[in-house]
């Protein structure tokens, strides 16, 4: 799967979901942290939910997987996974 994960910031605007910062996706879970993590844009400070695709990418279907909370310097600073 293409993009197995994927991370929304709940404090979107429509200006942050149309730049792309406020969307993550990823192969992996350690891959969508990753792609958080980079420099930039920064996210600031704010709190994200994790979805996992538990079917193929033609027909995705995305379920809770956790939330993560980033600093104003993109790092991960508590996450909480529910398995």
């Amino acid at each position: 799967m293409k993009n197995k994960f994927l991370a929304i910031d709940i404090q979107f605007n429509g200006l942050a979901l149309n730049s792309g910062s406020a969307v993550k996706k990823a192969e992996t879970y350690l891959d969508l942290k990753k792609e958080i993590e980079k420099k930039s844009p920064y996210l600031g400070n704010c709190f994200m939910i994790v979805f996992e695709n538990d079917s193929d990418d033609s027909n995705p279907h995305y379920i809770p997987f956790g939330f993560l909370k980033i600093d104003d310097k993109n790092q991960i600073v508590k996450e909480i996974t529910v398995s």
